[in-house]
């Protein structure tokens, strides 16, 4: 139905790109900025690494925001590859 028109064809391509796009670029923010990860609590107002490095609990709390971001925006960005995958076959 939507896909008939060749506007609507466009703007759902273009959706698509940011969608995963976005996704890849949240996957590199976290790959640079915690390599490390995952961190957990080690002590009082201690957070640890895997290599066992000690954390501020501000560098605690941005990785969490990172992983629940990263994790809920998961589904869309695996739904826009399939759309995408979908789309390139038929061509």
């Amino acid at each position: 139905m939507l896909n008939n028109r060749p506007k609507t064809r466009k703007t759902l391509r273009l959706l698509y790109a940011v969608v995963i796009t976005g996704y890849v670029c949240l996957f590199a923010y976290g790959a640079v900025n915690f390599p490390q990860a995952p961190y957990r609590p080690c002590g009082a107002q201690a957070y640890c690494d895997k290599l066992g490095q000690q954390h501020s609990k501000a560098d605690f709390d941005a990785f969490s925001r990172w992983q629940h971001l990263f994790l809920w925006s998961s589904p869309f960005a695996f739904v826009a590859c399939g759309v995408v995958l979908r789309l390139l076959r038929r061509k």
